[in-house]
């Protein structure tokens, strides 16, 4: 089977919407970059993922959406392949997984789709994570192909029990001499083969038969486990192994309980969430209990909301701060974000206040770069954060960034009666500002080595058009007034 066929294209529902009498969706072909089903989860299908977020959204009385159901898919390419029909509640991640883990365990060997599909029937497995574990271990599923003499293929054969007599016959030196003689158009080579795969004990396909003996365990690998020796097949370094790095019984006990989608509330705490792992592994070790705690606890004490159904997500994160912490001696340290390194020749650093308390992000003060011979703040606002923009762009805290350095944040996120001040590209700062003064710091050498000097020259074009026009951007006590009026 090509690659391109090897894919589930499935319709993504808004449960809320329609609940409400609305269809909001689309179309979803995996797989894909697990970040980009989170994308199309709040873009297309309008849901809240980010706690903080909702929790901003139910406090102005909105309606907050965070569950997606799939309510329509194509019963071809792997779907069809394994004869396997998703839910309407089925795992999005879970089905991404599935479809890595065809694409990599059946690239070599496009007779194992046909054995985890024989292996799933006969051990009436129906979920996206049994299937995966049948394809990461489909090495081990007894399988083989047919090998019938020459001229007997399936489309002049279609009787299963017929080719699986020809494959025996093949093999057998006196049935097939007598096939070969006069008297081989009396012999019935259909009852040969049904009596044989009886007595062979083996469960017949369109291109092989599977021996009914060892079938690989289907629960072997939970969710969180099998993204991982997903996501090191799909890299390219060499000398990547199938079987992932060694696992601590607690962090098997995590992803196994992350597979259930149970909740995860804030108020929980490690001990509570500690406490549902437990439950769920059906376990009183009071041993693994202090190695769950001390496992989640980082994760778990960060929480900034409630995740409902979000123990999967909730697991897939231990599973990475566990990662980080076992490999941090062979990981470059990441650097903490500078405004400086984004300085250009003939700029400073500028700090500012806010007014009240609309604002928690942090330190009260906050920072932007202004040319020295400048005094036009909204032009500065704006340009730092399109550079902070276009320097994270690689790196996915864009948002985290700006509210710490900037202070700012998605206008739909704030509250217009605080008076904010907007800056550019739906940000916003929280309320006005009251204070704006030069860092006092030793002038800083500009840092020209991160290759956004095309990114740079449009927003220093724009900043001297502002220069040479005063009316181009008024000044921002005098936006302060308008939006106040």
């Amino acid at each position: 089977m090509a690659e391109d066929d090897l894919t589930i294209n499935v319709w993504v529902g808004n449960l809320g919407r329609y609940n409400e009498g609305t269809l909001i969706g689309g179309w979803l072909r995996l797989p894909v970059d697990e970040q980009r089903i989170d994308r199309f989860l709040t873009e297309q299908v309008g849901l809240t993922l980010d706690a903080q977020q909702a929790y901003e959204i139910g406090r102005q009385g909105g309606v907050v959406y965070e569950e997606y159901g799939i309510l329509d898919y194509e019963y071809d390419g792997l779907l069809a392949a394994l004869d396997y029909r998703p839910g309407e509640y089925e795992d999005l991640h879970a089905l991404n997984t599935l479809a890595q883990a065809a694409r990599i365990f059946t690239q070599d060997r496009p007779e194992a789709l046909e054995a985890v599909r024989l292996a799933a029937d006969m051990n009436n497995v129906h979920d996206p994570v049994g299937l995966a574990n049948l394809l990461v271990q489909a090495e081990d599923i007894e399988y083989m192909a047919y090998d019938p003499p020459q001229g007997i293929t399936r489309e002049n054969t279609p009787d299963l029990d017929e080719m699986y007599g020809w494959h025996c016959a093949n093999r057998n030196s006196e049935l097939a001499s007598l096939l070969d003689g006069p008297y081989g158009m009396y012999f019935d080579v259909a009852k040969y083969g049904r009596d044989a795969s009886i007595n062979d004990n083996v469960t017949l396909a369109d291109h092989g038969f599977l021996i009914d003996e060892a079938i690989p365990d289907t629960k072997r690998y939970s969710g969180t486990e099998l993204t991982r020796i997903v996501d090191a097949h799909g890299d390219d370094e060499p000398g990547l192994s199938a079987t992932p790095p060694p696992e601590s019984d607690a962090l098997r006990m995590v992803g196994r309980w992350g597979d259930t989608h149970d909740n995860v509330m804030r108020s929980d705490g490690a001990e509570r969430i500690a406490e549902r792992i437990m439950r769920a592994n059906d376990s009183d070790d009071n041993h693994l209990r202090q190695q769950v705690r001390d496992l989640i606890r980082p994760v778990a004490d960060q929480l900034d909301g409630d995740m409902p159904s979000g123990s999967a997500t909730f697991a897939r994160l231990v599973a990475e701060h566990e990662a980080m912490h076992a490999n941090s001696d062979q990981m470059p340290a990441q650097e903490p974000f500078r405004l400086e390194s984004l300085l250009e020749p003939g700029e400073h650093v500028m700090e500012y206040t806010l007014a009240g308390t609309a604002t928690n992000w942090g330190a009260p003060v906050y920072q932007c770069i202004m040319p020295i011979d400048s005094t036009d703040i909204g032009a500065g606002l704006e340009d730092t954060l399109q550079r902070i923009i276009a320097d994270r762009a690689g790196h996915g805290d864009a948002d985290t960034i700006l509210a710490e350095t900037m202070g700012a944040r998605p206008i739909g996120e704030l509250d217009p009666a605080d008076g904010i001040t907007p800056i550019d590209q739906g940000y916003a700062l929280p309320a006005p500002i009251t204070s704006f003064n030069p860092k006092p710091v030793k002038e800083e050498k500009p840092d020209t080595s991160k290759g956004r000097d095309t990114v740079l020259d449009g927003i220093r074009q724009r900043a001297g058009r502002r220069a040479d026009d005063p009316t181009a951007h008024p000044p921002a006590q005098e936006r302060a007034k308008t939006r106040n009026r």
